[in-house]
């Protein structure tokens, strides 16, 4: 029986230690900001694990957030991301009312960008060409360019 017990060792070892860290780990996501922006106003953020809601329904996104503008370089983080393929929709709220505002013809009148700076022909880019991957870790993502509609 001890024979039969020691042979395991090396499975019940991964089990238990190896397996709980690779099933929870978590990444970083670091976002480069470029283009168009103030000092003023929040960036907010929208991302999406899969393609329901993107990018015009942020109540559907797997995780939402804002961080503030600043002069110079901006980022946004966000921490404790599982790994897998999400989808990334940003705006600079320029008067902080928590929306993306849009004129009387729905065009957007605030800075906007989507990951992989994908834009659409005929309205917003779709979640595909907008997914990436996170990978466990610390995930830096090519910079993001707001872009004003034209």
């Amino acid at each position: 029986m001890t024979f039969y017990f020691k042979g395991c060792l090396p499975f019940l070892f991964m089990l238990l230690v190896l397996f709980p860290l690779t099933a929870t780990a978590q990444s970083t996501m670091i976002v480069p900001i470029k283009g168009p922006v103030t000092p003023s106003g929040k960036f907010l953020y929208s991302l999406y694990k899969d393609g329901v809601g993107f990018p015009d329904e942020p109540a559907k996104a797997f995780r939402n957030g804002s961080c503030p503008a600043v002069q110079g370089e901006n980022k946004i983080i966000i921490n404790s991301i599982p790994a897998g393929r999400y989808a990334l929709a940003v705006i600079l709220d320029l008067n902080e009312n928590g929306h993306l505002d849009k004129n009387k013809m729905g065009i957007p009148t605030e800075p906007f960008g989507f990951s992989n700076n994908v834009i659409g022909a005929f309205g917003p880019p779709k979640f595909h060409r907008a997914q990436f991957e996170v990978r466990p870790g610390k995930n830096e993502l090519t910079p993001l360019r707001l872009r004003m509609w034209q």
